[in-house]
Formats: C-alpha cells, sequence, structure tokens
C-alpha cells in the first residue's frame, strides 16, 4: 500500500512539473515568436515567465524599446489566462485556439520626455502629419502636440491597463473586448464582432483606418480636450472659445480636401468635443464588407455604415460625411524640411495680445491704444468690471487708472514669442485690486526665462 502511495505521489509530482514546464515553455515560445516577429520596430525584452497551476501564465517586468523613441514602454506584468487547466498550454505550444481567453496588461507605463522622438522620427511624423486631415491648425509653431507640449500640459507619463478578451462566437453581440484606461489621457472602450483578430490599428487605402464591420466604440477624455483647447488658445493668444471655433472650421476644410465633408452637425460635434471634452460612444454595422468609398452623400452615407453617436448621454443626428475624391493636391513631401529645427525665442518686444486674455499677463508691461488715439504704458496690476487697471509712474510717484476695455483698440504685452504667460481658463481674469498692496507687486514682473536657456 506503501508503494503503491509512494508511486502515485511521484506520478502527480511528475503530471504537475510536465504541467508546469509545458507551460512555461510554450509561454517561452510564444515570447520569442512575439520578439522576432516585432523586431524590425524595436527589442521586446522580459525579466521572468510565471506559469500558475490555475492555467494562466505572466510575463514580468516587460519592456518594449521602441527604435523611435529614446524611453522604454514598461509593463509591470502581461497575464494570458484561459478556462480550464489544459487549454492553454495546448493552444501555446500549437494547438487550437480556445474559445474564451483573455490578455491583462497591467501598470503600463511611458515616461514622456522632451526629445521623446529620436530625429529620424521627428522627421518621418512631421512629414505624415503635415498632410493628415486630423493635425491643428494653429496651436503654437507644431502641427501636432510635441512631448513636450504634452509636459507643459501637466501630463509627465502615459500610463494605464489594457484588457483583451475573446469571448467566444456564441457569446452575444459582439465576440472581442478590449478596454484601456490611460489615467490623464481618458480611457476607451472597444467592442467589436470579427471572425479573426484584427485590431482596429492599421490604416486602410486613402488613409482611413481599417476598422471592424460592427463594433461600438466608447471615449473618454479625463479632462484631457479642456486642457489641450486652453494650451493651444493661450499658444495663439486668444480666447478659448475663439480658438475652438477657428480650429473646428480649419478641421472642416481640411476634412473636405480630403474627401470627407462633414456635416455641420458633425463639425460641431469637433467643436463641442475640443470645448467640453466628456463621454463619445460611436456604434456602427456596415452594410457591406468595407466602409463605403467615394460618391455618396451624407446621408447615405449614414445608411450604409449604420453609424450611431451619443455625446454626454445626448444622441446626436446628421453626424455623416460626404463622400468625393480628395480636391487638395498631393504634398510635394520631398521638399518638406527633414527635421523641426526649434528656433530660439526671439528677443522680447511689445507683441499683440486679445484683452480677453488679460487675466494672464497680470503684472506685465503692457501697451494700450485707446479709441480716442492716446496711448497708455506701465504695468497691469488688474483685470476687473472690465477694466484694465494700469500703474503708470509719473512725476512725484505713481498712480493706477481703470481703462474700460470697449475703449481698448489694441492691447500689447511686453513679451516673447513663446510666452504665454499665466495660464487660465474661460472667465479668469486674475489677482483683482485687493492684491496690489501685496508687497510682491511693487514692481513689474520680469519675462520668464526662455525654457531652453541656461545659467552662465
Amino acid at each position: 500500500m506503501k508503494r503503491i502511495f509512494g508511486a502515485l505521489v511521484i506520478l502527480l509530482f511528475l503530471a504537475a512539473g510536465a504541467y508546469y514546464t509545458t507551460l512555461w515553455y510554450g509561454a517561452r515560445t510564444a515570447a520569442s515568436e512575439l520578439e522576432d516577429a516585432v523586431s524590425p520596430w524595436g527589442n521586446l525584452h522580459w525579466d521572468a515567465v510565471r506559469p500558475t497551476w490555475d492555467g494562466r501564465v505572466t510575463l514580468q517586468g516587460v519592456r518594449w524599446h521602441w527604435f523611435d523613441i529614446t524611453r522604454p514602454v514598461r509593463a509591470r506584468q502581461v497575464t494570458l489566462e484561459a478556462p480550464g487547466l489544459l487549454a492553454l498550454p495546448a493552444w501555446l505550444v500549437g494547438g487550437e485556439q480556445p474559445s474564451r481567453w483573455q490578455l491583462h496588461v497591467d501598470d503600463l507605463e511611458l515616461v514622456v520626455e522632451p526629445d521623446l522622438f529620436r530625429p529620424w522620427a521627428r522627421s518621418r511624423r512631421a512629414l505624415s502629419l503635415k498632410r493628415h486631415p486630423l493635425h491643428f491648425h494653429g496651436c503654437g509653431e507644431q502641427p501636432a502636440l510635441t512631448p513636450a507640449d504634452l509636459l507643459r500640459m501637466g501630463v509627465d507619463r502615459i500610463s494605464g491597463d489594457i484588457e483583451l478578451q475573446d469571448m467566444g462566437s456564441g457569446s452575444g453581440e459582439y465576440r472581442y473586448r478590449a478596454e484601456m484606461d490611460a489615467g490623464r489621457l481618458g480611457s476607451l472602450s472597444l467592442a467589436w464582432q470579427a471572425q479573426d483578430l484584427k485590431l482596429p490599428v492599421v490604416s486602410g487605402g486613402r488613409g482611413v483606418p481599417a476598422l471592424p464591420r460592427k463594433a461600438e466604440l466608447i471615449v473618454r477624455d479625463a479632462g484631457l480636450m479642456r486642457r489641450l483647447s486652453s494650451f493651444c488658445a493661450a499658444a495663439e493668444d486668444e480666447p478659448v472659445g475663439e480658438w475652438v471655433r477657428r480650429a473646428s472650421s480649419h478641421w472642416s476644410q481640411a476634412m473636405t480636401g480630403q474627401g470627407l465633408a462633414p456635416t455641420d452637425a458633425t463639425t460641431e460635434l469637433y467643436r463641442q468635443w475640443l470645448l467640453e471634452g466628456g463621454e463619445l460612444t460611436f456604434n456602427w454595422a456596415l452594410a457591406g464588407d468595407n466602409w463605403p468609398e467615394s460618391g455618396l452623400s451624407a446621408a447615405q452615407w449614414r445608411e450604409t455604415t449604420g453609424l450611431q453617436v451619443v455625446h454626454n448621454n445626448r444622441e446626436l443626428d446628421d453626424i455623416g460625411f460626404h463622400l468625393s475624391e480628395p480636391s487638395d493636391p498631393p504634398e510635394e513631401t520631398e521638399r518638406a524640411p527633414l527635421v523641426q529645427m526649434e528656433e530660439p525665442a526671439p528677443e522680447p518686444a511689445f507683441r499683440e495680445s486679445d484683452t480677453e486674455r488679460a487675466g494672464a499677463w497680470i503684472d506685465r508691461r503692457v501697451r494700450l491704444r485707446l479709441a480716442s488715439g492716446r496711448k497708455v504704458e506701465g504695468q497691469l496690476v488688474a483685470l476687473e468690471e472690465g477694466q484694465l487697471h494700469i500703474r503708470r509712474t509719473l512725476e512725484g510717484g505713481s498712480v493706477v487708472a481703470p481703462f474700460p476695455v470697449t475703449d481698448v483698440e489694441r492691447f500689447e504685452v511686453w513679451r516673447r514669442a513663446d510666452d504665454m504667460g499665466r495660464p487660465i481658463s474661460d472667465g479668469d481674469s486674475g489677482p483683482g485690486l485687493e492684491d496690489f498692496l501685496n508687497p510682491e507687486l511693487g514692481k513689474i514682473q520680469p519675462i520668464p526665462p526662455a525654457s531652453d536657456s541656461r545659467e552662465d
């Protein structure tokens, strides 16, 4: 009896060891194949492979060194699991794919730094963004946000968690579901119906993304769009509402030039999204195998795609595009500069600003030209009740006098071109007159040093 019991213990030990080894070897082999597949774009590394007895396998300390960027993308662990004890080992060693499985990426993180993209990547990115219909018109000197801009907006890292699951063909309306929480950048939930696993990240013909036939997409911005609009408005030195209106108009024109003319409701949605952000939900179900080609009206496009859009719990109508051939001639990209070089900030000078952003220039040296033709120069100490309070030095002392904003024809600030002033939001007028008694306001504040300046 003891011999039989001992033999059973040994057999169980050997079976457990074989199971553990098979799971480890299958995961290690699959990860190595993935490493070879992505080698043209970067290097994939991990610290350890950890199988578990309940049919899960985890890669710990994952690092993706993309050749285009200077910092690695890190993940604390990546876990693949499937129901049952044998489904996952069999799949990893070349067997059939289980009917249900889940992939978890925990604590994904990329640290942002000003020179995140390498020179050749900036070159390629500059050329592609220049002719891309979604790039920003009028957000400083750059056609799109740079890592340095994200840092100025308070986003010093891109982090979050990703979950991808296959719920099986008989589980309901959608087979695959992916969810991503990106912290300050917001979250994204995507569910789609497909026979194979093709993520909607590869671009198809004419720049149209290769999207699944039937899907639901939910985007939450976590306040990013408000920060973006405030940042770009400050870069252009104009009110947020004015910048959003102009950016929406330029976007509509750019899309029309690409052969995707948005309806008025679509342009208004774009404007509201830039201004308010919030939650956007898209549902679509294609009538055919592919997204429609050119030559369709917006109504035909909606019927073909079955698109439904909900913004902040409000369903929107008349969302769509008129499809036509692109009217803009192709860009001569070979004449574009290889690398966008940042010019040093020019010397300070009186530069025109908008009186609605006067709160950004409290304590600064300003110059007014009034409707009467009179010119006033001094320190802006407050903006209250529609009046600019200017401190001027006269013989025998100084005096603070109010000037109605309605009488100001030209408002100029002594600053550099890249100086955005104090960060403000809509309706923010800055410190009031009571703050003028603060001793720190006794003299005009100097212009902040340039971001790339160095101490001698």
